[in-house]
């Protein structure tokens, strides 16, 4: 790891935790030159994904059977599946705000 770049892609940065728990475990391990990428770390990225995102639910519904198939919680995976869902009201949608794909993410659908 010492000879060459390593980048670190954490899809959705919220605490910072586990980017910090993963540079760590790089360096530790030789990394010295580590690039944390976080994507959906800036509003743009947010809103970026936010207009794609409903491709995902159906994904996320397989993984969900999958895990629980393998004895396993589905919670968390359920959970971003219901999310990705609502984002479809906002597929493709140019003019996507943060604000506005926040308040779609925290209104429970009717």
């Amino acid at each position: 790891l010492a000879d060459r770049p390593v980048m670190v892609l954490d899809p959705m940065l919220a605490t910072g935790g586990s980017m910090e728990y993963t540079i760590r475990l790089l360096t530790d391990r030789g990394a010295a030159d580590v690039l944390p990428h976080t994507p959906l770390g800036a509003p743009g990225g947010i809103t970026s994904a936010g207009r794609r995102a409903w491709r995902w639910e159906g994904e996320m519904a397989e993984i969900a059977e999958a895990c629980a198939d393998a004895g396993l919680s589905p919670a968390s995976v359920d959970a971003a599946r219901e999310l990705f869902g609502r984002w479809r009201d906002h597929r493709d949608e140019a003019g996507l705000t943060l604000a506005d794909l926040l308040q779609a993410l925290v209104t429970r659908p009717a």
